[in-house]
């Protein structure tokens, strides 16, 4: 086989995609299916929910987030659907809403440095400082 044909189909594989799908796939349908049912008609349909509220436990979501990342690049978000139920009283589902990647919100990260107290030495001042600080055969925690 010529080289320049086995260099090309190494360039072409190292150009597919790296690819992670996590959490629950639910269709539309499995969702509406299981309005007004009781949680455990719902968690042995759907299976154990992503989590459920910690401020309200009649609040279960399901998330399944579909990425795709290309060699060295930041992975970039394809499909994202949040499923959330809400549960009565009874303990039946009695509304379903759906979320997709265009209803989230990007948050832009702030990479600033906190400010610390106090005064940092220069190169120069570490070394004067350390001199007679350290004697030979007496271990650094005992002194």
């Amino acid at each position: 086989m010529p080289v320049w044909l086995m260099t090309g189909a190494v360039l072409l594989t190292a150009c597919a995609p790296i690819t992670a799908d996590r959490g629950k796939i639910i269709t539309a349908e499995q969702a509406q299916g299981v309005l007004w049912k009781s949680s455990a008609e719902v968690q042995q349909e759907l299976g154990t929910p992503t989590f459920i509220d910690v401020f309200d436990g009649r609040i279960w979501v399901y998330v399944n987030e579909y990425k795709e990342r290309f060699a060295f690049l930041d992975p970039e978000i394809k499909t994202r659907n949040v499923y959330r139920l809400v549960f009565d009283d009874n303990d039946q589902v009695v509304q379903i809403d759906h979320l997709d990647k265009d209803d989230g919100l990007d948050i832009a990260l702030q990479e600033r440095i906190t400010p610390t107290r106090g005064r940092t030495l220069s190169a120069l001042e570490s070394l004067i400082g350390n001199i007679g600080r350290f004697r030979p055969g007496v271990p650094a925690t005992s002194q």
